[in-house]
């Protein structure tokens, strides 16, 4: 039976597969965040046994391997052929990483796992530098005066904008020369979807053009580039508008860190106590904003034009899910206090924090537009309330509804058990902050479990999760 991604006479899941998928997508988070918090503690602690010490790095070690080679014999075909160099691949692939949640799963948590391990030993590194400076802070101050008059620290006196100008050029550059170009043509290169992530759907996919994503006379359509007979790059309005509003603001960062007098004009204070870079940024997203709203509503072909799925309150709920995407992306971005946007930006994250507060709300509103319109939906296709409540949908746009509930995607049953008590937990842990700090903390970390769901549940919800 499988997972059912595509539409068959049956459901394709049982509620117990779907029950187990979406405990596992509760449990691994909460377990990994228990075990890198006892992980972390003693690795810090440097009270701590060093046998012990080697133990716990140990036994990270031997669990992200574990995972990672399981999650290697799950995604075997793909990875054989390198993802990105299926291209003419004959191999069908059907046991592999992206059509088996499971195995998507346990490679995600051994990235986390190795993450893990770096963030551990970072720790200890920090937490030994740490006791290093507490030993000499002792004697600084016998020396500063005989440093003061050497004059080898004079460079101290120089303004700190001015040092850091070089560094944030550089970052900059590195995020609008490199790495958002880099992931660009990734989202050109390959499926918008994890169904397609075998060898050979993968090959089918890059040699194929895009013909039908955009209806007859749309304002916006996708560019294809053919690079070989086997490699078409496919630039969809979605996510040349996506990359292209991060590319302006990465530009805008290095023009402002090379030329001065640009960086002091966009850090003055506008109004509202926002400074005109800003007011500037912000500008550009509605724009953004605007032509985004355009393309999904107007230009867009849904599932290449067919009909039922293209109504317009398809294309409203389908849009507003879309958007709420964008937003989750966006407000990933300055939730990193270790970002090369901050420091493109020369802003602290404090100062980014407000973004990722605006952007988290908006995604929010959206995820409840998304909801309520598709309850408007299922009651246009007579089978509201029961799909909006239930892990296995009628909803009949692929024929007629029967006296069972036929429809086989697993992952709105998913968000059914995700989404909801996501957005009910993300929108009151906020208004607790002030009340109850860790209440709020630990409710924010139920984003590791949304994410995934996003991303297997939205097409083309990797495209912007991936800039994000």
């Amino acid at each position: 039976r499988g997972y059912g991604w595509n539409h068959q006479e049956s459901a394709g899941f049982t509620q117990v597969e779907l029950l187990g998928l979406t405990m596992g997508l509760y449990c691994c988070p909460l377990g990994v965040a228990l075990w890198l918090a006892a992980a972390g503690a003693m690795l810090a602690n440097t009270r701590a046994v060093l046998l012990a010490q080697i133990g716990v790095l140990l036994a990270l070690s031997l669990s992200s391997a574990g995972a990672a080679s399981l999650g290697a014999a799950l995604a075997y075909p793909s990875l054989t052929c390198g993802v990105i160099f299926c291209a003419g691949s004959q191999d069908s692939g059907v046991v592999n990483m992206m059509h088996n949640p499971g195995g998507l799963g346990i490679l995600g948590v051994s990235l986390i796992f190795f993450t893990a391990c770096i963030t551990a030993l970072t720790r200890t590194k920090a937490a030994a530098q740490q006791a290093v400076t507490t030993a000499d802070s002792d004697n600084s101050d016998s020396n500063s005066s005989d440093s003061d008059s050497s004059g080898r620290f004079s460079h101290m006196q120089q303004p700190m904008a001015s040092r850091r100008r070089p560094v944030r050029a550089l970052a900059g550059a590195a995020l609008a020369g490199l790495v958002l170009p880099t992931l660009l043509l990734l989202t050109a290169l390959l499926p918008n979807t994890f169904e397609k992530f075998s060898p050979s759907a993968l090959s089918v996919y890059m040699a194929q053009s895009a013909t039908s994503a955009e209806v007859p006379g749309a304002l916006m359509v996708s560019l294809n580039w053919r690079v070989s007979n086997h490699v078409v790059l496919k630039f969809f309005p979605s996510t040349l508008i996506f990359y292209g509003f991060l590319e302006v603001v990465a530009l805008t960062a290095v023009v402002a860190a090379v030329f001065p007098v640009v960086g002091r004009g966009l850090g003055r204070t506008a109004f509202g106590g926002m400074a005109w870079g800003e007011v500037g940024t912000l500008g550009a997203f509605l724009v953004a904003l605007l032509l985004w709203a355009h393309y999904w509503l107007h230009d867009h072909s849904f599932h290449s034009g067919k009909a039922i799925l293209n109504t317009p309150w398809e294309r409203v709920a389908r849009t507003w899910g879309l958007t709420a995407t964008l937003f989750i992306s966006l407000a990933l971005l300055p939730a990193s206090k270790k970002s090369l946007w901050h420091g493109a930006l020369g802003i602290s994250w404090e100062r980014g924090l407000w973004m990722h507060r605006a952007f988290g709300a908006a995604s929010l509103v959206c995820m409840l537009l998304h909801i309520l319109s598709y309850w408007v939906r299922f009651a246009q296709l007579d089978c509201f309330p029961y799909d909006a409540f239930h892990l296995q949908q009628y909803y009949p746009v692929n024929g007629p509804k029967g006296n069972l509930p036929l429809y086989d995607n697993f992952t709105i049953g998913l968000m059914v058990l995700v989404g909801y008590p996501a957005l009910l937990v993300m929108s009151v842990g906020p208004l607790l902050r002030g009340k109850s700090w860790e209440l709020f903390r630990f409710s924010h970390y139920l984003f590791l479990v949304l994410i995934p769901a996003v991303l297997l549940h939205g097409s083309s919800a990797w495209h912007f999760m991936l800039g994000g």
